[in-house]
């Protein structure tokens, strides 16, 4: 007898955790996937249909409704790993590269990199602490 297959919401309700150490937004903190994720850091999920779909895009649908035909799904907080349904808009490709052109990239101290190397958790988990991507670490790892 195999173990029940968890539908879609109960993965989210499972497989998130809501990040203290980001800054408020919209009201809250980040609330990040802890699931399966891609190698340019954004969050998977099998969904109901048993179709892999990108975490952030499934929780938008999910929390807000359908997305429309064209549209991405932004991060007002600036981190893939982020399912916060309040940080989470549509836009197009043009409103996304503003956004990322608007926004200071994070600099991490020395200290926080010496950190980093000697830190053995997974990568995803590194990430988190620090409020980086995957990408960011990886670099910093030298991976």
């Amino acid at each position: 007898m195999g173990r029940a297959k968890l539908t879609v919401s109960e993965k989210f309700n499972n497989r998130t955790e809501r990040n203290f150490t980001t800054p408020l937004i919209n009201g809250c903190h980040c609330l990040d996937w802890t699931g399966g994720y891609s190698g340019n850091g954004y969050g998977w999920v099998l969904d109901d249909d048993k179709k892999l779909k990108l975490a952030h895009r499934k929780h938008y649908e999910l929390t807000c409704g359908s997305i429309p035909s064209g549209q991405l799904i932004l991060h007002a907080c600036d981190r893939r790993s982020c399912v916060e349904p309040s940080h989470l808009r549509t836009g197009t490709q043009r409103d996304n590269a503003a956004d990322r052109k608007a926004r200071p990239k994070k600099q991490l101290t020395d200290q926080q990199k010496e950190e980093i190397i000697k830190n053995e958790s997974p990568i995803n988990v590194i990430a988190r602490m620090y409020s980086v991507s995957r990408m960011e670490i990886k670099l910093i790892k030298g991976e």
